[in-house]
């Protein structure tokens, strides 16, 4: 089976992105829809001399496999402020951590993950298809729980960016079964929640009750961006539900990275982080430009440019198993 490189598959998102954006954004802009109460992201935005928050992508999966446990407990071990991952149903109702609604990709495995039990996941190889840096593989690793993760690290300072992968009435279950275990380990206040899935990000927000902030899809994200770069926003134009903008640097033509437009999303109450960057002069510019957070596959490279900036580090943190 010969496997999608990574640099393609971000390529394909970032295209895939774009249309969704500038058809979502002409669609909202036709039929003027209104926003339920403005939400505000205080804590994921930067103060007037901070740096933008690390956001260890996968767990940071230059270094180890995404969305495993070994990739998680790395970044924390290394030294960030926020862990992000993909969670998704099994055929179970189990969440586990997964990025592709199938297996193949980063397991010895085949076949969508709704269809495979929590068992069958937990008895394939996470890192089957892992190489480092260097070219080096990796040990066995399991496909994890949402709630051994969150087990682990809800002792920790760490915040999370959490995506649900499932649409529809799977996404409808997935973002319930969020909900409830965000409100049982008491993390509410330290997580951002996001998804493609419109309807899945509509049933989330209602299972948590708006204790949870979350990022937008991307019809939301268009309505945030374009429409006050069109003039079409009016006076009292309001953002909500979106709390942060998750965005790539560039969509097709569109650069959304400008210091103008960053700004801009502040000044509305938001916060703006930017995926995925693993290059260091773009690095470089977010930070300077102002940027909330940057999410990077490559933790130890982020935390060399922000250093060179001047900026204190977050402090490594290690789990205590």
């Amino acid at each position: 089976m010969t496997l999608e490189p990574a640099s393609e598959l971000r390529a394909r998102r970032r295209r895939r992105w774009l249309l969704l954006l500038v058809l979502a954004g002409l669609a909202w802009g036709l039929q003027g829809l209104g926003a339920p109460e403005t939400v505000e992201a205080d804590a994921w935005r930067r103060g007037a001399k901070e740096r933008p928050l690390i956001v260890a992508h996968g767990g940071g999966l230059r270094h180890a496999p995404a969305n495993t446990l070994a990739a998680l407990l790395r970044a924390a071990a290394t030294g960030v402020d926020v862990l992000e991952f993909d969670v998704q149903l099994s055929a179970d109702d189990q969440l586990v951590l997964m990025h592709d609604l199938t297996v193949d990709r980063t397991t010895d495995g085949t076949g969508p993950v709704r269809s495979l039990t929590l068992a069958e996941l937990q008895a394939l190889n996470a890192a089957a298809h892992f190489e480092g840096p260097a070219g080096e593989g990796h040990a066995p690793e399991p496909i994890p729980t949402l709630a051994d993760v969150l087990k682990h690290f809800a002792p920790s300072p760490l915040r999370f960016v959490i995506e649900l992968k499932n649409p529809g009435a799977d996404g409808a279950l997935a973002a319930k079964g969020l909900a409830e275990a965000l409100r049982r380990f008491k993390l509410e206040d330290r997580v951002i929640v996001g998804s493609f899935h419109g309807e899945t990000l509509a049933a989330f927000r209602e299972a948590s009750g708006g204790a949870v902030l979350t990022s937008g899809a991307p019809g939301e994200v268009a309505r945030v961006m374009l429409l006050p770069a069109l003039g079409l926003a009016g006076g009292a134009f309001d953002p909500a539900p979106v709390a942060v903008l998750q965005i790539p640097l560039q969509a097709g033509p569109l650069e959304l990275s400008a210091q103008g437009f960053i700004r801009r999303a502040q000044a509305l109450g938001q916060a703006v982080q930017y995926w995925t960057v693993n290059d260091l002069a773009a690095m470089e510019r977010l930070a300077l430009a102002g940027a909330d957070g940057i999410m990077t596959d490559d933790v130890p490279a982020l935390r060399a440019v922000l250093k060179a900036q001047g900026f204190t580090l977050p402090d490594p943190w290690i789990a205590t198993l």
